[in-house]
């Protein structure tokens, strides 16, 4: 793998395209990975301190959260270019896609809420407040419900429609 030997976090997989997409946190990159032919396809800089990333094929971008800026990047797929910043949030951290209302959900680890981002215009629409940390998530798309455990509180389930 490229780059120094710090620190890796989330990973998302496009498995259309047998690319893996890796946040390389301490170094600052999203590493692109050619799952089929085992090899880095791109190593692209300027993540500052990127946690989150997932892969959303349909859309044909990749989101990653640029924590060092309070933001999340759309990236775009083909070209590797980054397309937006959405922000500010101020930790964002795991990611999650909802197809149904193409939605993405960050979890504000210091914020204590989830950040909701509208892909078509790629802007901060709503925080949902989680009333502690927001940890990582699962979702369950076709129920368009996501899973947000809280450090803080019991657990909850909160419906995106």
């Amino acid at each position: 793998m490229p780059g120094p030997a710090v620190r890796f976090d989330y990973q998302s997989l496009d498995a259309s395209q047998e690319r893996l997409y890796i946040a390389h946190m301490n170094a600052n990159q999203l590493v692109v990975f050619d799952t089929k032919k085992r090899e880095v396809v791109a190593n692209l800089d300027g993540f500052s301190r990127v946690h989150g990333v997932w892969a959303v094929p349909e859309l044909g971008r990749v989101y990653a959260s640029v924590t060092g800026e309070h933001k999340v990047a759309a990236v775009d797929m083909k070209t590797l270019k980054t397309l937006a910043l959405s922000g500010p949030i101020n930790y964002p951290d795991g990611i999650a896609y909802a197809p149904g209302p193409q939605r993405v959900f960050v979890s504000d680890e210091h914020g204590n809420v989830d950040a909701v981002i509208d892909t078509k215009t790629n802007s901060l629409v709503a925080s949902i407040p989680l009333g502690g940390g927001a940890g990582t998530r699962s979702t369950i798309p076709v129920l368009a419900t996501f899973w947000l455990p809280s450090t803080r509180r019991t657990s909850l389930w909160r419906s995106i429609r």
